[in-house]
């Protein structure tokens, strides 16, 4: 065992004068953390000169050495290793570990693999951009066996984990088939069995339509939140999936004063930023703003959740139709004339039980989706842990 500093020459990298156009015209990698995506790093986006190379910081990094990201963001979650593939340069962000003759660079890249649990407990995290300290890395320990046994252990690693990668590969080709069954279910349900079914507006089937209400401003006032009443916003419309089930917001009594409380089994539509044409129902009372349309449906002629699961389908449409030169936004201009394919209520709701049971079947398939990720994550660390401990036969 040996430090990594003695057994693996360190050298950082530079950014050539942004001033000289002559610079960022050449065919040379020039890397920086946005590039770092994959084991082998052969190319970037950036490229820079000949001239750049003479006349800056940067310096040029022969094939085979690891780079590694040591300065961004992205250093509050992973720690970016590659191998790379050809000579190339690199930005300050990302320094080189360039091994003696006796450290083969797939047995470094895999062994910081192992260790980046350790090496994220070290980084030291700003506002925005966190840092790994060189001499962090310089000092980690690293096991050294003979060059052959370390190709041997890179060899049985590499088939191992081509196995696992195609084992990933398999679970998310049977994931988003089964997100495509459900967009399949949609299409036919909208496209093919409603050409027949009688057309309707939104507002022609309900008790209440119109907008939320939050009139008091400023907006963020302190006295209008933290009471009783479920108060939803856009981005809860967003993350839930058809039904709305908890929220992140109340309002107060002076809160709920200079808004409006909406019925359980309201439908709600976000209607202006990202989230527009987002849509829900919500599952108890609760307020929501003028960004958000509510849809307080008679049930006796229409079924909520088939609504949703109608708007969810036609989410695209809304959205080109509420194209602006400014905010894209939908409106209640948007629903006025539109008619929506509503058939009977019986048809809804077996509509609506067919549509909830290959959710279902999604929902399970997404769970073993899940499961399975986190089974191959944890079998992939335990092939590194062993073949850093010396138990890779």
């Amino acid at each position: 065992v040996r430090p990594l500093g003695e057994v693996a020459e360190i050298a950082s990298g530079g950014t050539p004068s942004k001033g000289r156009d002559d610079f960022w015209k050449g065919n040379i990698p020039w890397v920086s953390p946005k590039d770092m995506k994959s084991a082998v790093i052969a190319d970037s986006e950036d490229h820079i000169s000949e001239a750049a190379l003479s006349g800056s910081a940067t310096r040029l990094i022969k094939a085979g050495s690891l780079l590694l990201v040591v300065r961004s963001g992205i250093l509050a979650r992973t720690i970016p290793v590659g191998v790379a593939g050809r000579d190339l340069t690199i930005n300050q962000d990302i320094k080189a570990l360039m091994p003696s003759k006796k450290l083969e660079s797939r047995f470094l890249a895999y062994f910081l693999e192992l260790r980046e649990p350790y090496l994220l407990e070290k980084v030291t995290r700003g506002a925005t951009v966190h840092k790994l300290d060189t001499p962090v890395v310089k000092s980690l320990p690293i096991p050294l066996p003979p060059l052959d046994e370390q190709k041997r252990i890179v060899a049985v690693l590499d088939g191992a984990f081509r196995e696992l990668s195609q084992s990933r590969a398999n679970i998310e080709t049977n994931a988003a088939e089964a997100r495509e069954l459900f967009a399949e279910a949609l299409r036919r349900t909208f496209e093919i069995e409603a050409v027949n079914w009688p057309k309707r507006t939104l507002m022609g089937v309900c008790r209440e339509f119109g907008r939320g209400k939050s009139r008091h401003r400023p907006r963020n006032d302190p006295r209008l939140y933290g009471g009783p009443y479920p108060f939803i916003q856009t981005g809860d419309i967003s993350r839930a999936d058809h039904l709305l089930t908890n929220f992140s917001q109340t309002y107060s009594e002076m809160g709920l004063q200079q808004s409006k409380m909406w019925p359980s089994g309201t439908v709600c539509i976000a209607i202006v930023g990202a989230t527009i044409g987002e849509t829900a129902v919500i599952t108890f009372d609760a307020c929501f703003p003028d960004s958000v349309i509510g849809m307080t449906l008679d049930q006796n002629l229409a079924n909520a959740e088939y609504v949703e699961f109608m708007l969810g389908y036609y989410k695209d449409d809304l959205k080109e139709a509420g194209k602006g030169s400014a905010r894209d936004n939908i409106n209640l201009g948007t629903f006025e004339h539109r008619g929506f394919p509503l058939p009977d209520l019986e048809i809804q709701n077996d509509t609506v039980q067919r549509l909830k049971k290959i959710a279902g079947y999604i929902d399970q398939v997404s769970s073993l989706y899940d499961e399975n990720v986190v089974l191959l994550d944890t079998l992939r660390q335990s092939l590194l842990q062993k073949a850093f401990s010396g138990e890779l036969a």
